[in-house]
């Protein structure tokens, strides 16, 4: 689901108003970023006057310029393109991913140059190595430990 295709552009929205209109029960909308299942949309969140209890990262919109501090580790950041250099890069990685990693067409099919792994015993598990910034993952057969 496209998020904008209900709302209107320019209008603010508060997670109350959100989570009612989109039916959202999911306690992460309370975070800087928010992606509710099932839409395609990143939801930003800009709090400029926070409550006491909460650390104080400096937040401002004004017009269309946004100012952000978020956290330092979020969850969910990988999710924002910061700059030009930023969205070349991530564009960059999708291509390495999309030609080396992603599985083309159906299971057990593995792009050129890359052989379908076998598990090799039943006691190896199923590890993921993050791509284009934690957005795909490949996967991989590795002994458990």
């Amino acid at each position: 689901m496209m998020t904008s295709d209900h709302l209107i552009v320019g209008e603010s929205y508060t997670r109350e108003i959100l989570k009612d209109r989109f039916d959202i029960t999911d306690a992460t909308i309370n975070t800087g970023i928010f992606q509710p299942e099932g839409h395609d949309s990143v939801w930003l969140f800009v709090t400029e006057e926070k409550t006491a209890d909460r650390t104080q990262y400096h937040d401002l919109l004004d017009g269309d310029f946004l100012e952000w501090d978020s956290q330092p580790s979020g969850r969910k950041d990988h999710l924002i393109v910061m700059n030009e250099r930023h969205l070349h890069r991530l564009l960059r990685d999708y291509v390495d991913y999309y030609n080396t990693d992603r599985v083309h067409t159906r299971l057990r099919d593995s792009p050129a140059g890359r052989p379908t792994e076998n598990r090799p015993s039943s006691d190896a598990k199923i590890v993921g190595f993050p791509r284009v910034g934690g957005l795909h993952h490949r996967y991989a057969w590795r002994e458990a430990a």
